[in-house]
This record gives C-alpha cells, sequence and structure tokens, in this order.
C-alpha cells in the first residue's frame, strides 16, 4: 500500500484520454475475463482527465475485480464515461450486489461484505480502502448504488477535472 498510495513522490497528473486507458485496462484484464465468462463492454466518450494514470488504473482495475469476482459465469459488466461538469466513470456489473448496510463500510481497510472470501481466495480487504485514497488524490468522490441479487453501480466523479 506505501508503494502504490502513500509514495513520496507527487502524483504525475496529466490529461489522459479516458477511452485509451479503458482500452489498456480491457485488455489487461481479458485473461480474467475470459476465465470467468465475462463480458466486458465499454462506451467511452472520447474526453481526457487530468490524473495519475498508473493510479488511476489501480482505481478502476480494483472496481473491475471486484465486478468479476461478484459476477457468475456468463455474467456482463459495463463501464459508462460521461462528459459532463464531472467527467464520470460507471463501472456496472450484474453480480450479487452489496447488502445496504454494508455499503458505507466497504472503503474501511480490512471489512469484507463476503466473508467467505479471504487470503486463499485473493482477498485481504485492502482494495477499496486503496481505492479511496486514490479518488481522494484525484479530487474524485465514489458513489455506490447496489441491489443484492442484482448488482452494483460505482461511479467515479472527477470533480472540476480538465475539460478537453
Amino acid at each position: 500500500m506505501n508503494l502504490i498510495v502513500l509514495r513520496k513522490e507527487k502524483p504525475r497528473m496529466k490529461n489522459e484520454n479516458i477511452g485509451e486507458v479503458l482500452q489498456e485496462i480491457k485488455a489487461s484484464m481479458m485473461p480474467r475475463l475470459k476465465d470467468k465468462n465475462i463480458k466486458l463492454i465499454i462506451s467511452s466518450e472520447e474526453f481526457s482527465i487530468l490524473m495519475d494514470r498508473e493510479l488511476a488504473i489501480i482505481l478502476i482495475k480494483n472496481f473491475i475485480d471486484n465486478a468479476i469476482k461478484a459476477c457468475k459465469a456468463g455474467g456482463e459488466i459495463r463501464i459508462n464515461t460521461y462528459n459532463t461538469e464531472d467527467k464520470v466513470i460507471e463501472i456496472k456489473d450484474n453480480g450479487i450486489g452489496i447488502p445496504k448496510e454494508d455499503i458505507k463500510k466497504i472503503f474501511e481497510p480490512f471489512y469484507m461484505v463476503d466473508k467467505s472470501r479471504d487470503r486463499r481466495n485473493n482477498g485481504v480487504g485492502l482494495g477499496l480502502s486503496i481505492c479511496a485514497k486514490i479518488a481522494e488524490i484525484h479530487n474524485a468522490k465514489i458513489e455506490i448504488e447496489s441491489k443484492v441479487g442484482e448488482g452494483t453501480i460505482i461511479r467515479i466523479k472527477f470533480e472540476g477535472a480538465v475539460k478537453e
């Protein structure tokens, strides 16, 4: 965690094309998606976001990774972007969902909604606390909507992001 988020140097902020970043992420995640027979569909408007590319990729990949874990074989993950006043990346899955009482807790270090996921199952509960820190570095807000049995929508809103 220190190496990724709390590193001493300042984030390397640069305008990055969101479509290119998402395609890079998709390519790197294809083996996991294919293993579980999950579709990843990207619908991206063309715009740039001021970001540290490496950290933003970690942020987005963490949410996609969680969506993969939540989806059953044959599931679907959609990524949509919106070029509004705030630049928005939305990650939507049709997985198991998160109980309402757990949504506020999921960004706490070591907290896991699914108690059966542990180190043997690729989880220690740090991913979302790292995401919260990366979002903070980018002046971004994370919003979550979820229904048990229906899926989850994560919105990353980059407030006041540089417009193209």
